[in-house]
């Protein structure tokens, strides 16, 4: 997972500009770290190209968090 995590972080930093760690993996990428509704869905639709996933069932009122994104990898993998 680390392989993924780091792809993930810099899709995060390249994409929205997040200076991204550790300690956000848990936080609501909405609520938490104050991403509008199309970030979020440009942020899923990175990550579904990325790793070829889908993440179809991921609803952003959900509450998604990085940690989520990188079980969603795993599952997939």
């Amino acid at each position: 997972m680390r392989t993924e995590y780091r792809k993930l972080k810099a899709i995060m930093k390249k994409t929205l500009n997040v200076d991204f760690s550790k300690k956000h993996i848990e936080k609501n990428l909405s609520t938490d770290l104050g991403f509008a509704n199309w970030e979020v869905d440009y942020l899923l639709a990175k990550v579904e190209t990325e790793f070829n996933i889908n993440l179809a069932a991921v609803n952003a009122s959900n509450g998604v968090t990085v940690n989520h994104l990188l079980q969603q990898i795993k599952n997939s993998a």
